[in-house]
């Protein structure tokens, strides 16, 4: 069984166009995963919760 080639970030916005450089690409994955540790910035879940009791 052959193992599957690993396909990365640069691979695939190369295949669609973009002309990033590595150190590009690398820059990218860094913010993604800065995106992806930060909790989400989301306006419903800033919004106070309503008391429906009344």
């Amino acid at each position: 069984m052959s193992p599957r080639e690993q396909i990365t970030l640069l691979d695939i916005y190369r295949a669609r166009g973009f002309k990033l450089t590595r150190e590009q690409a690398r820059r990218l994955v860094y913010l993604l995963k800065l995106t992806e540790e930060r909790p989400a910035n989301d306006a419903a879940a800033a919004e106070p919760k309503r008391d429906t009791a009344a």
